[in-house]
């Protein structure tokens, strides 16, 4: 994967990805009909529960115009979720 815009190179590629199983905690869903505060519109309020644990690592090469780099990178998501007024 990569950039190819002169003189903007990007290139980064990954490799041995690995992970965790994904765990979704429906606890802690919301789901509220409530009014806006500032001008007193009714909306529907969501708290939607995405990850409640997932880890995942790499290793990886990548190149920045003449720099080049390698190294391991590993990722803890814990309790990600996201929140939605409609």
């Amino acid at each position: 994967m990569g950039i190819n815009w002169a003189p903007l190179i990007i290139n980064m590629n990954y490799f041995n990805l690995t992970h965790s199983p994904i765990q979704v905690d429906m606890k802690s869903f919301i789901f509220n009909f409530t009014t806006m505060v500032t001008d007193q519109t009714p909306v529907v309020f969501m708290q939607l529960p995405l990850i409640r644990e997932w880890a995942f690592d790499l290793d990886y090469n990548s190149r920045f115009v003449l720099f080049a780099q390698s190294g391991h990178m590993k990722v803890d998501l814990l309790n990600a979720y996201a929140l939605a007024t409609v």
